[in-house]
C-alpha cells in the first residue's frame, strides 16, 4: 500500500499493519519532495490518496482507495474505487465530499480488503479515456463552441463527465457550495 496522502496517514498505517500489508508513504515535510513518485507507485498494489493522487494511481494501473486525513476535511474519501462506481466518485473529483467519513481502523481495513488486482487494469483503461488531457481539451473547446462549458473551482475532472449543451448554465462548484448560477459566455 502506497499513501500519497497529504495529511496524517497513521490510521491507514495501523490498518495495514493489522492486515499484514506493507505500507509506504510520501514524506510530509516540504524539504523531502519525491520527484520519481512513479517508482514508488509501480512497486505497490494499492495507491491511497484523494483527487489528483487517486487519478495518478489509476493512470498507473493500480487499485485506488480515495482517502485522506487533512485538517479541514478529516477522514474524507470515497473508499475503494470500484470501476463501476468511478463516474459517481468522479463527480466529487475522487475526494469523497459528501460521503460518510472513513474514520476508524476497521473502516480502512474493510476498504483495503476490497482489493482486486483486475480493478487496477480497468481503472487504467478508464484513465486513458476519461483523464486524458487531449480528450478533456477537446470537450472544453466543443462546449465553448456550442455556448456552454462546465467549470469546477477544484478540478477539471468533473467537467469531462458533465459537459453542458447549448442553452445550459455554467455550474460553479466549491468545497462548500453546490449551486448553479446563470452565466453568459
Amino acid at each position: 500500500v502506497f499513501s500519497i496522502c497529504q495529511g496524517d496517514d497513521s490510521l491507514l498505517k495501523q490498518a495495514c499493519v493489522e492486515l499484514g500489508y506493507e505500507f509506504n508513504s510520501v514524506p510530509k515535510n516540504v524539504g523531502s519532495r519525491i520527484w520519481n513518485i512513479e517508482d514508488y507507485i509501480k512497486d505497490s498494489d494499492i495507491v491511497v490518496g484523494i483527487g489528483r493522487s487517486a487519478m495518478v494511481g489509476m493512470a498507473c494501473g493500480k487499485c485506488v482507495i480515495s482517502w485522506d486525513n487533512r485538517g479541514l476535511n478529516p477522514y474524507t474519501g470515497c473508499g475503494y474505487i470500484k470501476p463501476e462506481k468511478f463516474y459517481e466518485y468522479a463527480y466529487t473529483n475522487l475526494t469523497g465530499r459528501g460521503y460518510p467519513p472513513i474514520n476508524t481502523v476497521e473502516k480502512l481495513k474493510n476498504e483495503l480488503l476490497k482489493y482486486n488486482p483486475n480493478d487496477g487494469k480497468i481503472l487504467r483503461q478508464i484513465a486513458e479515456v476519461r483523464l486524458n488531457s487531449d480528450t478533456n481539451a477537446t470537450i472544453y473547446i466543443n462546449n465553448i463552441r456550442v455556448g456552454g462549458c462546465y467549470s469546477s473551482a477544484n478540478s477539471i475532472t468533473a467537467s469531462v463527465f458533465l459537459p453542458l449543451k447549448k442553452g445550459q448554465v455554467l455550474r460553479y462548484e466549491s468545497n462548500h457550495f453546490n449551486s448553479a448560477y446563470p452565466m453568459h459566455i
